[in-house]
């Protein structure tokens, strides 16, 4: 029986061999980084933003909802637009 390929697995292995080995210093000064894209630089000022957020008060909420549900609910748009005006001043 005649076996055959050993030398093709022979020769891949002293060709790994012989690769040369970076040193410690050309692998620390190679390190990993990472920059964040803007969407993820969005992402966490909102997320900040919403947990630095003050706690939803849901009787309020569920009071105002009541009111649009049964089609009471009216929009000042007086007041918005003098809180608008205030805003960019």
């Amino acid at each position: 029986m005649k076996i055959t390929g050993l030398n093709a697995l022979q020769n891949l292995q002293r060709t790994v061999e012989m690769r040369p080995k970076p040193n410690r210093a050309e692998a620390a000064s190679r390190a990993d980084s990472y920059q964040p894209s803007s969407e993820v630089k969005e992402f966490s000022v909102a997320l900040r933003a919403v947990t630095d957020a003050a706690e939803v008060r849901m009787d309020r909420v569920s009071a105002l909802a009541a009111q649009v549900q049964a089609g009471e609910y009216a929009v000042n748009a007086y007041a918005i637009a003098a809180k608008m005006v205030d805003a960019r001043a």
